[in-house]
């Protein structure tokens, strides 16, 4: 979203402070002693190159064309590389970060796919995230009306259509991402406390992602469009780091997920 809606250098950012987040996790299981994959350092070199050499030959662009699962993909690629490196930390954040990307990248396919065959992302956009958006801002007198499918109008004449980053389903993919990839990392056999987190955590993802929407439509009534989309590229990256630090607290200090049942 930074990368490809807002500033370059905001996104390089956010894609430095996953990895420093990342090397704050505690990770102390032993599923992680050797590295899984195969050649990492070359295959992550070539998923970075691959990535970037397909945004500038096909989309047109490099930096301005990378969307949120090129991001993800060049982090699987950094991840990998970093998996190789020769010290016991680094090389589990390494494997971690791996595990997360892959879960998000086959969760996008999988959705992406849904969605070809059956609309599920418009359904859900429209019936999950307009309508119950509306309803919110309604109970504190903002004119919001649902105009048509994904689309609201904002007081008289500021008409917005929902969807893409605005569904918040990217940043519940990357917690669902986290959540396993820890799982996997520290070989955790507490599922019923993984599935625990994991739900109250995708909960917690869009309860926040409505209130996310509701105040782009609040900024947008009360300062117009520009200031409106301007936290339209932050917002929702901002929330998403809370969160995100928030989970990977409780998986690094809370022994429930870590004993068994």
């Amino acid at each position: 979203m930074e990368f490809s809606h807002g500033s370059a250098y905001v996104g390089a950012l956010f894609f430095v402070l996953m990895f420093i987040l990342m090397l704050n996790l505690r990770v102390t299981g032993t599923a992680a002693e050797k590295n899984p994959f195969k050649f990492p350092k070359l295959f992550g070199i070539a998923i970075i190159v691959g990535d970037l050499a397909f945004n500038y030959f096909v989309k047109g662009g490099i930096v301005g064309e990378i969307g949120d699962i090129d991001a993800i993909v060049m982090f699987l690629g950094a991840s990998l590389i970093v998996s190789s490196i020769n010290n016991e930390q680094l090389r589990k954040v390494g494997i971690f970060g791996a595990y997360m990307s892959l879960v998000v990248v086959a969760l996008d396919v999988i959705f992406g796919k849904l969605h070809l065959w059956i609309g599920l992302l418009d359904f859900y956009d429209h019936y999950f995230v307009t309508i119950p958006s509306m309803y919110l801002c309604g109970m504190f007198g903002m004119p919001v009306h649902v105009v048509g499918i994904k689309t609201v109008c904002i007081g008289a004449d500021l008409t917005v259509k929902i969807g893409g980053p605005c569904s918040g389903i990217v940043s519940m993919f990357l917690l669902t991402g986290i959540i396993v990839a820890y799982a996997l990392t520290e070989n955790l056999r507490n599922m019923r406390g993984v599935l625990k987190i994991l739900i109250i955590a995708i909960l917690i993802a869009y309860v926040a992602n409505l209130a996310r929407v509701s105040a782009l439509y609040t900024f947008g009534y009360l300062y117009g469009y520009d200031i409106m989309m301007f936290w339209h590229t932050h917002l929702g990256w901002i929330i998403f780091a809370g969160v995100a630090m928030a989970i990977m607290w409780i998986l690094s200090n809370i022994q429930e997920v870590r004993s068994d049942e």
